[in-house]
Order: C-alpha cells, then sequence, then structure tokens
C-alpha cells in the first residue's frame, strides 16, 4: 500500500546513527580541486578535424512518424561557425578577434560533415526523435547559446536565444539525395534534406598573443523541458595571424537518451551542459518562463572533473557526518553549483525552490525538479538543501525529483495486471565462523526481523525463482547475452566497490566473487526496473553499473550516493518490499512512500539518512509482484 501522508514530518528531530557500514563502499579519490588548465594553447598547436558519428538510427517504433506511420530518416543536428553574412554561411575553421561570426544549427537526414569537415555533427538525442514522433508534423525547439563572456559578446541587440521549426510534415517523400549546398544564405532555397535551421550571431572579443581554445554551447529546449545540447567547439586566433589554429580537437559526444514523458511537465528544470575540461554551464528556468529569462551561470571553469570532485567531497563529509547535520550539509551540496561568481544565479534559484516548497498547499502533490547532467557526472540532488526560514530542508523530501534515463514509449504505460518478474541477488544466509563476510551477516539478521511475503520470495531458493545468493553465479548468468521479452525487476544487495580502478559488485570480503559491469550483457525489455542497494552505486562518479544495467533495458534504477550501513540496507529492502502489491504502480509513488518509511522507521533512527537512495529514470513505470515467480529459466 503506497502512504500518501506528508514526507518527512519528523526530519527536524532527527538522531545521529554510528552503524557498521557495508564494506568497500569507499574509493573516493583525493576531493580537493586541481588548479585551473591553461585557456591558451601554444600559437603552433593544430587541431585534429571532427570526425562525424556513426549514425545508428533505425526504424523501431520511437523513429515511426506517428501520423504517416513511415520511419524517420537518419537524423543529425549539423553545427558550424560561418562569417557573420546571411548570403554565405560557408564554415570558417577558426575565428579572428574583434570580428562578427554566425552559429547555425541545422536539423537534417544527412551528416553536412561528411561534405564539410569544419562542421560538427551528432546525433539527435532519443527525446528529439520521440518528441517528432509524438507533433507528427511541425516541432518546436526552443534553442539557448551558453558563450563564455570573456571571449564573445552580442551584436548589438541580437539574442542568443531562438525557435527552430523542424518541419517533418513531407517526411515520406525524403530521399536522402544532396541536392544544393547546404551553406546557402537566405537566397537559396531550402533543400529537402534540411528539417530546421537557426542563427545566432556573436561577436569575439579582443584576445591575448596567442590562440584561445574554448566552444559555443547550445542548450535545446521542448515545452520547458531540457531534451538536448549540442558542443560546437572553437579556436580564436590572434590578430594578423591567417593559420595560427583549426578548429578544436572535438569528438562526438555519446547520443542522449533521456527518458521523455510530455504528459508530466515538470514544474522547473535545472540543466547541466558542457562535459570534459571545457567549462560546465548551468540553466534554470521555472514552468511557463520563457528561455530568454532563464537564469544560466557557469558552474565549474574547469570542467567535469572538479564538479566531481566537489560533490564528492560532500558526500564524504555527509558519510562522517550525525544525520542532523545532513540537511546543513546539503545546502553545502547546493553551493557546489554556484562559484563565487555566481551570487546572483544562487539568489534566484534558491527564491524559487524556497518558493515552491512554501506555497505547496497542504495535502498537494509535490512539485517536480527535472535535473539533467553531463553524460559522465551524476548529482544526488536528493541531498541537496535550500534554507526556508531558521530550517534547511533536502530537496528529496519536499520534490518530486526527475533524473532522466534512457526510455522507450514502446511499452503499455499503465498494465491493468502485473507484468513484471523479479530477479534477486540476496547474500548467503552464512554465519561469520562459518565463512561469511560480517557485513553480509549483519544484513541477513536484519532481514530475518521482518515477516514479509516478497522478502522471502526475494530470499527463495533458485529452483523455484530468479533468486541468486552466489552474486558470482548471477554474474555468470547475466553474462550469457540473451535477449528475452520479460520486464524484470532486479533486487540487488551486495557491496559495491568504485575507484582506483575498481567498479564491482561482491558479497565476500575477499573480493573474489566480485562482477564488473562489463560482465553483464543480458538484456531484458524496456522498462525494466533494478534496485543497487550498495554502498555508493549512485555517486557522482558511479555510472558504470547504471549505464550497463540501463543499456540493458532498466529505465528506472534506484541506487544510492554514499556509504549504506547494514541496518539501513536491510530496512530499505523491508520498507521497499512493504509497498509493493500484485496491483501496478507508479514507481516514482512507490519509491517515495519506502523513503518515508525509511525515516519514520524505528523511532526515526535512520532520518534524513534514508535520502541516500536516489531513483533515477522513469517515475512512472509500475513496479509490482506476481503471484508467483518465474525461475531464471523462462528468462529467454
Amino acid at each position: 500500500m503506497v502512504m500518501r501522508k506528508d514526507p518527512f514530518m519528523h526530519i527536524g528531530g532527527l538522531v545521529g546513527i554510528s552503524l557498521h557500514c557495508l564494506l568497500g563502499c569507499g574509493g573516493y579519490s583525493a576531493l580537493w580541486l586541481q588548479p585551473p588548465p591553461p585557456d591558451t594553447v601554444p600559437s603552433s598547436a593544430a587541431f585534429p578535424e571532427a570526425k562525424p558519428p556513426d549514425n545508428d538510427f533505425d526504424g523501431s517504433p520511437d523513429n515511426v512518424d506517428g501520423r504517416t506511420g513511415a520511419t524517420l530518416p537518419p537524423l543529425f543536428w549539423n553545427s558550424w561557425l560561418s562569417d557573420g553574412s546571411d548570403t554565405d554561411l560557408t564554415p570558417v575553421g577558426s575565428l579572428a578577434q574583434d570580428a562578427n561570426y554566425v552559429i547555425t544549427l541545422d536539423l537534417a537526414g544527412i551528416d553536412y560533415a561528411r561534405i564539410d569537415p569544419k562542421v560538427q555533427s551528432a546525433l539527435p538525442s532519443n527525446e528529439v526523435r520521440a518528441q517528432i514522433v509524438e507533433d507528427a508534423g511541425t516541432s518546436r525547439f526552443e534553442v539557448l547559446m551558453l558563450a563564455d563572456p570573456r571571449y564573445f559578446e552580442r551584436v548589438g541587440q541580437s539574442p542568443w536565444e531562438g525557435d527552430l521549426q523542424a518541419q517533418m510534415a513531407d517526411i515520406e517523400h525524403y530521399s536522402g539525395d544532396v541536392v544544393g549546398s547546404p551553406f546557402g544564405g537566405h537566397a537559396d532555397p531550402a533543400p529537402s534534406y534540411r528539417f530546421g535551421q537557426l542563427r545566432l550571431r556573436f561577436r569575439t572579443k579582443t584576445i591575448l598573443s596567442v590562440p584561445v581554445r574554448t566552444q559555443l554551447d547550445l542548450s535545446i529546449w521542448h515545452r520547458d523541458r531540457p531534451i538536448d545540447t549540442v558542443e560546437v567547439p572553437v579556436c580564436i586566433r590572434p590578430k594578423f595571424v591567417k593559420d595560427a589554429c583549426k578548429a578544436a580537437a572535438w569528438t562526438a559526444p555519446p547520443a542522449s537518451t533521456a527518458w521523455f514523458d510530455d504528459a508530466a511537465p515538470a514544474d522547473a528544470s535545472l540543466q547541466l551542459v558542457g562535459r570534459g575540461d571545457e567549462r560546465i554551464w548551468s540553466v534554470f528556468r521555472r514552468q511557463g518562463d520563457s528561455l530568454k529569462s532563464a537564469t544560466k551561470w557557469i558552474v565549474s571553469g574547469t570542467g567535469e572533473s572538479a564538479l566531481r570532485q566537489s560533490i564528492e567531497h560532500v558526500l564524504k563529509t555527509m558519510e562522517r557526518a550525525p544525520s542532523d547535520r545532513l540537511p546543513s550539509l546539503g545546502g553545502t551540496m547546493l553551493s557546489a553549483l554556484f562559484p563565487n561568481n555566481a551570487v546572483a544565479a544562487r539568489k534566484v534559484v534558491e527564491g524559487a525552490l524556497r518558493s515552491m516548497i512554501k506555497d505547496r498547499p497542504p495535502g498537494a502533490a509535490r512539485p517536480t525538479l527535472l535535473v539533467k547532467t553531463p553524460s559522465s557526472t551524476l548529482i544526488p540532488f536528493g541531498l541537496a538543501a535550500v534554507s526556508v526560514g531558521a530550517d534547511w530542508e533536502l530537496l528529496g523530501s519536499r520534490f518530486a525529483i526527475e533524473m532522466p534515463l534512457a526510455g522507450s514509449r514502446d511499452r503499455d504505460p499503465k498494465p491493468a495486471t502485473c507484468d513484471l518478474s523479479w530477479i534477486s541477488v540476496l547474500p548467503p544466509d552464512l554465519e561469520v565462523k562459518q565463512g561469511g563476510d560480517e557485513t553480509m551477516v549483519a544484513v541477513r539478521e536484519r532481514l530475518a526481523q521482518y515477516p514479509n511475503a516478497l522478502l522471502r520470495r526475494w530470499d527463495a531458493p533458485l529452483e523455484s525463482s530468479c533468486a541468486f545468493s552466489k552474486i558470482e553465479e548471477f554474474g555468470d548468468w547475466m553474462a550469457q547475452g540473451e535477449s528475452g521479452a520479460t520486464r524484470a525487476g532486479l533486487m540487488l544487495v551486495s557491496h559495491h566497490a568504485s575507484g582506483a580502478g575498481k567498479d564491482q559488485l561482491y558479497f565476500s570480503t575477499n573480493q573474489s566473487d566480485a562482477v564488473p559491469p562489463e560482465m553483464l550483457r543480458r538484456r531484458f525489455a524496456d522498462g525494466s526496473l533494478a534496485i543497487l542497494n550498495a554502498c555508493g552505486t549512485g555517486g557522482a562518479s558511479a555510472l558504470g553499473f547504471l549505464a550497463t544495467l540501463n543499456g540493458l533495458g532498466f529505465q528506472s534504477i534506484v541506487a544510492t550516493a554514499t556509504e549504506v550501513e547494514a541496518p539501513l540496507a536491510g530496512d530499505f529492502t523491508f520498507c521497499l518490499a512493504q509497498q509493493i502489491s500484485e496491483n501496478p504502480v507508479p514507481i516514482g509513488a512507490v519509491f517515495d512512500a519506502t523513503i518515508q518509511c525509511l525515516s519514520d522507521l524505528n523511532d526515526h533512527v535512520h532520518g534524513a539518512r534514508a535520502l541516500t537512495y536516489t531513483l533515477l529514470g522513469d517515475r512512472d513505470a509500475t513496479i509490482c509482484a506476481q503471484p508467483k515467480d518465474k525461475p531464471c529459466t523462462s528468462y529467454h
């Protein structure tokens, strides 16, 4: 039964705990920020030309036009820089200082980088493709340009945001033939392979006597939701030097595969834009606000690694702190997104979050906060906090936080009966003197306290259900690489080691039974769910198992941001099992009720530490338990 009372009614009375932790769950490296790398490169530097991505677009349901039933053609974001002319958009390889330029974003059925290597070409996100199918004709994408103010400025009043209208009405007549130049200006008719285009103007500033390597970022939105990003590398050359640099080194980013759910718009969205060692921007926007009025600031001037390090430093501090300090430390977590020069942006964002908390009517659903981060960085926003009056409010207790993973629309979102089959991986029932790991024994003892039917089924013999008490056997089974039509629920309780070149799940103290993410190959139906109840499976850098399982069909994943005490792991497993019945219920509601249960359990012994658990992906995927489990041999 899903609990409906307001979560965290007792958060003000939390007490500290110091209990035995799941072993091998650390792995954080040095966490202090490193000095920023220089923004300049030697004048003799020559950067390799871009290599366009391979196109893996196919005729799956997400690529079929909803109006005509036609399969969508290959789609590419093509972006390039050109001189500030409306009639000649020929790509340029480098920019002069103190000059006007145009950046062009083009959605097309061909890869322009194969015509001119100075074009950057990338595959649109799954969200963009799903939206084109959903709109069935014309899709309106809002685009915001993010430019380093040290090197770029506006041309007069020219906007740095605009609409790209993707006209897909005649897509069934698309031939793929390249007729005419894609780089013509206003005088040229739009070629048949172009579905939409946007141009934005900017001006380079005066720089030093050596080339500057930087990039322009494009944040792409649809109906108040961030759905994609495009990065355009730039090299600005000094005056009177023509060949000082070519376009900056560039590799195609991994295609974004974030979940798209047009039926549930977020009340507010936070998008982090950028990757690697380049600057990381953030864009915050409340539902209904224009993109022009969105709050934007530079989160990190030295790239993703510095951002991850600062987040990991806060998480490590949280692991050592008593529970009643977590809300104030959550304020430190939020501070990691705002450097000293972003005071104004922080005031706006915190003010918006604070008003959304205070203005929520009693009994109303919690507002939704959509968070999208770079592909290799995960920020556990449930543990971030904002001050409300004299108190700190953890965002996970006041918002339904949506952190997208890959998704597909090719399934029934609300099945009438349960279609989920469970796979469980729980430690063996051994005493320490019998060779059992001390922490795993503690977890077993905690679970034994609860007479819950689903808990007993997760712990059933291998012959009657798909339950593993030896994690290496689970690894061998997952390594078989078979594909099946079964929507699965994976319940896993184990150790997790990350950092120092390790990323593995295990039961035994010596890690002789370790399972790395590369071992997992068996695929399940889209919409599968995974519960990774182990230390740090959802930390800022712990993306191995998340990315692997996500690619195998698991589109909703519960993970942990920090180390997990053995009693906390056992109690979470019980609270989750208590919320699950034969009736399909959205996992978002079940997860929120589970966190409430965990916070309240045993006189609030865990309190705010319950928010170390994070739900990633589709909050609307249903979770349930069929009357009878399937053996592992039925998964094919």
